[in-house]
């Protein structure tokens, strides 16, 4: 018994060890990969972005994004793109948060999957960085389509019945930019918008509480570079 209560510590032991190590390595792989990215900023320009949130009652949400951009300035050879909860959230639920990135076809048709490399960032952001096969020449048009499943996101909205911000903010230029917030079955919202007046020309905001399930969208042409838009919800109790 002594034997194997020994074997069971050095095995939690070697775990715990080999789990440190991984963590350390994804930092320095996002170090690397932030220095290089940071050398050349702005040589992914992105023609589209269409971003869906389904919210579930819980807090728990599945994200979409679609997004068609071309490379220029110099080749690529991954995409780096960063995502926040909007809140401090405790790392059982980031232990948990799953990231999927797919090629698309002009027809729409997912392709082949990207190594992806993740990191979570002391601010509480995550960092996803997808690699390509063989660096993206300069013209390229790259087309993914990126899914994550990201429990208790949306808890303060949910749980809490606290007002939540669902926005976007860009370091390069967008031409077109879509952000649609699904809430849960039967939930309506109080909403107010995020670094836009309405009739501004900035952006538009939609409504839709026709369905089962109400939809807001927030869309902009020619998004702004690092300036924050998007939408403030809140539960209607």
């Amino acid at each position: 018994m002594l034997v194997v209560l020994a074997i069971m510590v050095a095995l939690t032991g070697d775990r715990r060890r080999l789990l440190g190590e991984l963590e350390e390595q994804k930092h320095l792989v996002r170090s690397y990969g932030d220095a290089l990215w940071e050398q050349h900023p702005r040589n992914f320009r992105v023609l589209s972005w269409e971003q869906t949130a389904y919210i579930e009652a819980n807090g728990d949400t599945r994200e979409f994004i679609v997004i068609h951009a071309v490379i220029e300035g110099q080749d690529a050879p991954f995409v780096r793109l960063r995502f926040g909860a909007g809140w401090p959230q405790p790392k059982r639920y980031q232990r948990k948060v799953s990231v999927n990135v797919r090629s698309v076809a002009v027809d729409g048709r997912a392709g082949t999957r990207f190594r992806v490399t993740k990191d979570w960032m002391p601010d509480g952001r995550i960092s996803v960085m997808s690699h390509f096969t063989t660096p993206a020449a300069v013209g390229t048009d790259v087309r993914l389509r990126m899914e994550w499943f990201w429990p208790g996101k949306s808890v303060p909205l949910t749980s809490r019945r606290n007002p939540d911000d669902f926005t976007f903010k860009f370091g390069n230029p967008v031409e077109r930019a879509v952000y649609k917030v699904i809430l849960p079955l039967g939930a309506t919202v109080y909403w107010e918008p995020i670094g836009f007046r309405t009739g501004d020309g900035v952006a538009t905001l939609a409504v839709d509480e026709s369905g089962e399930r109400t939809q807001v969208t927030v869309e902009v042409q020619r998004m702004p570079v690092s300036r924050k838009v998007g939408v403030r919800l809140e539960l209607k109790k």
